[in-house]
C-alpha cells in the first residue's frame, strides 16, 4: 500500500506526568507551570490518503486543557463541526469533504484513491474563521513487502526473584526499497483468530448486593466457535537511514505469548506497508517514545535520523 498521512499544522499530543514526592510519608502532587498555549483548546487534525480505493477522510477534534478532569477520557475530545475541508493535488484537482458525522469529513465520491507521484495538500477553515494548510506531501511509490513470517523465541521472566522462561511467537516483516528516496516506513496490521466459547456461562440476576443469585446458560454448539478481528494499536515505524543497504529485515510487528489465546486454533495477520516522509516518521517516533516506551520523568533528547 502507498500512503501519506496528513498531520501538518495540528496539535501533537503531549504527555504530562505528575511528579510525586515522598517525604515523611506525605504525598504531594507536582503541578508544572503551564503557559497559555498549554491550557487552550487546539485543533487536532487526522487524515489518511492511500492508493487504496475509498473516500478521502479527515477527522477534526480539539484538545482538552491539561488540568481538565476530562483529559483522561479519550472519548471526551470535542469534535469540530461546521468546518470547510478540502484536499488539492498538484494537477489542479480539488476535492471537497463534507461532514458525515460530528467532526468526521469525507468526500462524496467513494472510489477516490491517491496516485503515486501526485502531491497533496489539506486546507481547513474552522467555523471561527481560522485557516490551516498542510505542507504539500508527495505520495511515493511503495515497494512490495518481501516477506511476513514468524519465529519462536525464549524470553526470561522473574517471579519473586525466581527466573523462568516462556516461549513467544514473533511476527516479523522484511522489505527493501529500490529508490534511494524511500527510507521511512510505517506498518499497520489486522489480526483475525478463532476462539472457542466455554460450554456454559454463569449469569447473576436479582437485586444488587449479596448474596448474588446465579444460574448457568449453556452455549449452543454452533455458537461455540467464534472469530474476532482486531486492528493494530502500536506505532510501527522504521528508517533505513544509515543502514548499509536500503532494506529492513526481521522487524518485529507483533509478539504473542502465553496466556494469549490467539494461536490456540487458527490465526492470520494482514499487514499493510506505507512509505512516509521524514517529518511524519519523526512525529510517529516521538509519539511512540512518549506513550509506549519507558523513560524518566525528564524530557528526552531525541536523536532522529
Amino acid at each position: 500500500m502507498r500512503g501519506i498521512i496528513i498531520f501538518n499544522n495540528c496539535t501533537k499530543p503531549i504527555a504530562i506526568y505528575s511528579l510525586v514526592v515522598l517525604i515523611t510519608s506525605c504525598v504531594e502532587p507536582f503541578r508544572p507551570s503551564l503557559n497559555e498555549q498549554d491550557t487552550e483548546n487546539l485543533l487536532v487534525v487526522e487524515g489518511l490518503i492511500t492508493d487504496e480505493t475509498g473516500p478521502f477522510s479527515v477527522s477534526l477534534t480539539t484538545t482538552i486543557p491539561v488540568y481538565d478532569d476530562r483529559n483522561v477520557v479519550v472519548s471526551d475530545y470535542l469534535p469540530v463541526s461546521g468546518a470547510e475541508v478540502q484536499i488539492a493535488d498538484d494537477m489542479g484537482n480539488v476535492y471537497l469533504l463534507y461532514e458525515k458525522d460530528a467532526g468526521w469529513y469525507e468526500t462524496e465520491t467513494k472510489d477516490l484513491h491517491g496516485i503515486p507521484g501526485y502531491t497533496y495538500t489539506l486546507m481547513i477553515t474552522t467555523p471561527d474563521g481560522r485557516q490551516y494548510e498542510s505542507s504539500a506531501v508527495l505520495m511515493q511509490e511503495v515497494p512490495d513487502i518481501d516477506n511476513v513470517y514468524h519465529e519462536e523465541v525464549l524470553r526470561t521472566y522473574f517471579d519473586q526473584a525466581s527466573p523462568y522462561e516462556e516461549t513467544l511467537l514473533n511476527v516479523l516483516v522484511d522489505t527493501r526499497a529500490e529508490a534511494d528516496n524511500i527510507t521511512y516506513f510505517k506498518w499497520d496490521f489486522e489480526e483475525t483468530w478463532e476462539f472457542e466459547m466455554p460450554a456454559y456461562i454463569k449469569v447473576s440476576h436479582g437485586p444488587e448486593g449479596p448474596p448474588p443469585s446465579w444460574h448457568t446458560i449453556d452455549i449452543e454448539q454452533e455458537r461455540k466457535h467464534c472469530w474476532i478481528t482486531v486492528p493494530s494499536r502500536s506505532i510501527l515505524v522504521k528508517s533505513t537511514v544509515g543502514a548499509s543497504e536500503n532494506a529492513i529485515k526481521s522487524y518485529i510487528l507483533q509478539s504473542i505469548g502465553p496466556p494469549d489465546d490467539r494461536l490456540n486454533i487458527k490465526y492470520s495477520i494482514l499487514v499493510k506497508q506505507y512509505a512516509i516522509s521524514r517529518d511524519f516518521y519523526i512525529y510517529f517516533k516521538r509519539i511512540r517514545e512518549s506513550n509506549e516506551e519507558t523513560g524518566g520523568i525528564y524530557e528526552k533528547e531525541y536523536q532522529l535520523l
